[in-house]
């Protein structure tokens, strides 16, 4: 089980950071910059950080069986974001930036803010 759990992670550095890190850096690095890749892999480093940062706090209230399972799960996400077969980022930012998501997530914020401020 240990293997299979460093195996992953060493899975996660290489295609999460790595090979992500070395395609931005040729974007940025190249005399002209294209706008696409530049959006492409700045949205992937934001959609990364909310992740990691974020998201994968609340796995910690999760039983520890599944770690294996979550781990096998980021992976495959990170490779969704940036394969350039899947477009993930781009799929997922034409998700967040749809008006009645943002509309949902504008009535959610201001329920909650309403209870805070009721409770003042």
């Amino acid at each position: 089980m240990g293997f299979v759990i460093f195996f992953l992670g060493l899975v996660e550095v290489v295609a999460g950071y790595i090979l992500p890190a070395f395609a931005s850096l040729s974007v940025i690095s190249g005399g002209k910059i294209n706008q696409d890749e530049f959006k492409k892999w700045s949205t992937y480093w934001i959609f990364l950080v909310v992740i990691q940062k974020f998201i994968m706090p609340l796995f910690c209230f999760l039983p520890v069986f599944l770690s294996p399972v979550l781990l096998f799960l980021r992976v495959l996400l990170v490779i969704y974001l940036w394969l350039p077969l899947t477009n993930g980022c781009e799929a997922l930012l034409k998700r967040i930036n749809n008006p009645s998501a943002q509309n949902a997530f504008q009535s959610f914020a201001e329920k909650i803010f309403n209870k805070i401020e009721a409770q003042f």
